[in-house]
């Protein structure tokens, strides 16, 4: 079963790794709301989180993003069901669904507690928005 996974999403994985590797190269941040608007989105921290737990730095990890926990528990959950015990995974959507709701109140709340000045809720300066804005005011002040 994890061939045939493989197999399948190969393509898929190799063009998300390309896409990491070249806007990592560009703008030195992976989140595409973070390199066009400069804001973080409700994501932002989740893979320092994991680089963190990796690095049996679990308060860092928390501190970056608490729900990593919530997905790493459900990664793992699911590969059990998929790999081990070859059953349905299906039925652990709902539980996604919830780990996103979270992420959304929690982004809201650290918005409000934490932009502009704890990572990861920092603005990007180098965002393409402002970019595009800056020549657009600068063009029009030509004329």
């Amino acid at each position: 079963m994890i061939l045939g996974d493989i197999r399948q999403y190969w393509k898929a994985a190799v063009l998300l790794l390309l896409y990491i590797a070249m806007v990592n190269l560009i703008f030195h941040r992976v989140c595409p709301m973070v390199i066009f608007t400069g804001l973080p989105c409700p994501g932002c921290g989740m893979t320092r989180a994991l680089f963190l737990v990796l690095q049996l730095k679990f308060a860092q990890a928390w501190e970056m993003h608490p729900l990593i926990y919530g997905w790493i528990a459900l990664g793992v959950t699911f590969c059990v069901r998929r790999y081990v015990m070859c059953t349905e995974t299906r039925s652990l959507q709902k539980y996604a669904v919830i780990l996103l709701a979270a992420m959304v109140i929690l982004y809201g709340y650290r918005m409000v507690t934490l932009f502009p000045n704890q990572e990861p809720m920092t603005y990007f300066h180098g965002n393409l928005l402002q970019k595009i804005l800056g020549r657009m005011r600068s063009s029009q002040s030509l004329f």
